[in-house]
């Protein structure tokens, strides 16, 4: 994602144009139709996917987040994937349609938001499915100050678990904090999902 003078743009996490091939905290350019142009407004942010590394205590400079930005590769396939969502907490509840292979399976990533602005993913992209859960899935670059954060107004949306009985009920709200390394309690809360990609020589003749 990437916010530019308060206006935000997503990108799909499961597209080739979200993975460019330098890293800088500020990659775009600000132009206004008098012929001007300016780098390094103090209100514009980049926000980039995370790894899974330990939440600092600190927010770091800009020389510092080599190993917490992911890397990403682009790749030529003979057929598009799909990501297929279980709504359930258990892998057993999602599978690849038949004549179809697994990549990956994850977590049902929908939506960050920073204070009042925010962007999704097309459940359908292999974008919404990540493979790792993470609180704080995305790093936010501020060009003012030179620093990069998971700050505290940031906050991530998953697909949540939906029990067969409980379709047509309000859901009963509820809180939950797990600091126990595995995340049991609030991983048996979220969807999970796997990515999947048309066999390439499925026949379609009987």
């Amino acid at each position: 994602m990437a916010n530019g003078n308060g206006e935000l743009v997503t990108m799909d996490l499961g597209s080739h144009s979200s993975c460019l091939s330098m890293f800088s905290i500020m990659p775009f350019f600000q132009c206004l139709r008098d012929g001007s142009c300016q780098l390094g407004v103090r209100a514009d942010r980049s926000y980039w996917l995370a790894t899974t590394e330990p939440l600092p205590m600190m927010p770091l400079d800009v020389s510092e987040v080599t190993r917490r930005v992911a890397r990403c590769v682009v790749c030529e396939a003979p057929t598009q994937p799909y990501a297929f969502h279980a709504q359930a907490n258990q892998l057993q509840e999602v599978n690849c349609p038949e004549g179809w292979a697994r990549l990956w399976d994850g977590y049902s990533f929908v939506m960050h938001s920073v204070g009042s602005t925010g962007g999704g993913q097309q459940l359908s992209s292999p974008g919404s499915c990540l493979e790792y859960f993470s609180y704080s899935p995305l790093l936010e670059c501020n060009n003012g100050m030179s620093l990069c954060n998971y700050w505290s107004d940031a906050k991530a949306y998953y697909l949540r678990h939906v029990s067969n009985n409980t379709e047509f009920q309000k859901p009963v709200g509820q809180y939950i904090t797990d600091h126990l390394p595995d995340e049991t309690k609030v991983l048996r809360e979220i969807s999970r999902c796997r990515v999947c990609t048309k066999s390439r020589f499925q026949s379609y003749f009987v």
